[in-house]
């Protein structure tokens, strides 16, 4: 793990998942913002609506990074 997501994880607070604003998480996953949004509409990222808001779940987009084992 590279040491920015190590920082990143160590900002999550211990009693819970975090949520992330588009342009937070587009930021962790170093995109743009509009390459964010077309993967949520095509389906290929994780999130939650949160009223009308669009956000990440913190853990679900580590997760969602790591490599799937075959």
């Amino acid at each position: 793990m590279s040491q920015r997501i190590i920082e990143q994880v160590k900002k999550v607070p211990a009693s819970g998942s975090r949520l992330m604003t588009p342009e937070e998480c587009a930021r962790f996953l170093q995109v743009e913002v509009n390459t964010l949004y077309v993967m949520k509409s095509q389906g290929r990222i994780p999130y939650r609506k949160v009223g009308h808001l669009l956000r990440f779940d913190f853990e679900e987009i580590v997760e969602w990074t790591k490599p799937k084992a075959k």
